[in-house]
């Protein structure tokens, strides 16, 4: 018996490389005989880098640890990416994530995604010409205001004033920009960008209204944050002569990907799933196993329409694989999955328990349910194996 095991990341407690070894544990515990292949996963999003490091390093990539320059926040000082030459990959999640911000601090009128752009400025002055970054699991919802702002972008009042773009409140004030800093900075140097959702900029199942509640707004916020966000861009796309508000991923990491795709000249954005798996040989690795595991933190309606979980389906799928997912919370929503053919999904909390319980024992509660899920398939093939025999007689 042959099982892949490739998790996304438990926020706030399990990396997806944690993850899939806690899987891991409660199938060899089961049974030390079954083959495992465990191949954390990522969408882009947190554990981006974690995921294609292994991999990576083969071909000849190096991992390096960041200090960020001349950063005033306190929340993070480094990031981890992986170079080769003048090519750079990093992610979001490490510099301007929710996890590097307290749960009662994250505020979508303060958080800046400026020292994003101070990396990227510092990855250019280091010779970069292709810069791949992945987006997601940010805290930040300022459509790219502070990371623009970093790499020489300057904004001005009706007035002529500038604005100080490291507060993105200050947006609203915006009605005119200069950009000659930011061209020259990034003339030759090209982006492509690894969302982890396909919503659009704006709209109900844009930015705002899918995730500003996960990063401090209240529902009453939702129609402002929505406003500054729209005249911003406005702004931006008159400023670029380009509008991508309605494209795919644009809507991820608060605007990042819309921001880079309006004022980068070369600059492409796609889902970072597709990259992971392609560049894992996932394809291969599932035309070869008897049983998917896979799953996350949550599995709620966002996965039915994107995120790694419901890419992971689609490939067994096609394959023939039984897929079953794990996640700490599970959600009415993630019903869909089982209509697009997903085998089962189980939360891991075993008895009633508190949040923080339920993340302080993530790892003995995902192997346990591990064992469980093995348990019950390897059952389901021997009563196969039983019927196919008495038919035979």
């Amino acid at each position: 018996m042959r099982v892949v095991i490739a998790l996304n990341s438990f926020k706030s407690c399990l990396s997806a490389e944690q993850a899939c070894r806690a899987v891991e544990s409660g199938v060899k515990k089961y049974d030390p005989r079954i083959e495992t292949e465990v191949l954390p996963i990522s969408d882009g999003s947190e554990g981006f880098i974690d995921a294609i490091t292994p991999t990576l390093l083969k071909r000849g990539y190096m991992r390096e640890t960041l200090q960020i320059p001349d950063n005033p926040y306190n929340y993070t000082k480094s990031c981890a990416l992986l170079h080769r030459g003048d090519r750079f990959i990093l992610e979001m999640a490490s510099i301007c994530g929710q996890r590097q911000i307290s749960e009662v601090k994250l505020n979508p009128y303060s958080a800046s995604s400026y020292p994003l752009g101070l990396v990227l400025k510092e990855l250019i002055r280091r010779g970069g010409k292709l810069i791949k970054l992945g987006l997601g699991a940010c805290a930040t919802h300022d459509l790219g205001i502070g990371m623009l702002s970093a790499m020489g972008c300057y904004f001005y009042d009706k007035d002529g004033s500038r604005i100080d773009a490291k507060n993105p409140s200050n947006m609203r004030q915006i009605k005119f920009m200069d950009s000659a800093v930011f061209d020259e900075l990034t003339a030759n140097c090209r982006f492509e960008i690894c969302y982890d959702m396909p919503n659009p900029l704006f709209g109900p199942t844009g930015a705002t209204y899918s995730f500003a509640m996960q990063k401090g707004a209240s529902r009453q916020d939702l129609p402002t944050l929505e406003k500054l966000l729209t005249g911003f861009y406005d702004v931006l796309a008159a400023h670029f002569g380009r509008d991508v508000r309605t494209e795919p991923g644009t809507g991820s990491a608060g605007g990042i990907g819309a921001a880079l795709l309006t004022a980068a000249k070369d600059s492409q954005l796609y889902p970072g799933f597709d990259f992971v798996v392609d560049l894992l040989h996932l394809d291969k690795r599932l035309s070869q196993c008897d049983l998917l595991l896979t799953g996350e933190g949550a599995l709620d309606e966002q996965d039915v329409t994107g995120k790694s979980t419901a890419g992971l389906l689609r490939m067994a799928r096609e394959h023939q694989v039984p897929d079953v997912a794990l996640c700490g919370m599970l959600d009415k929503s993630a019903d869909g999955l089982y209509q697009q053919g997903l085998s089962a999904m189980f939360s891991i909390c075993n008895k009633p328990m508190t949040k923080t319980q339920s993340i302080v024992n993530a790892a003995s509660l995902l192997s346990a349910q591990a064992y469980n899920v093995v348990s019950l398939f390897n059952a389901g093939k021997q009563a196969a194996l039983r019927d196919r025999a008495r038919e035979q007689q």
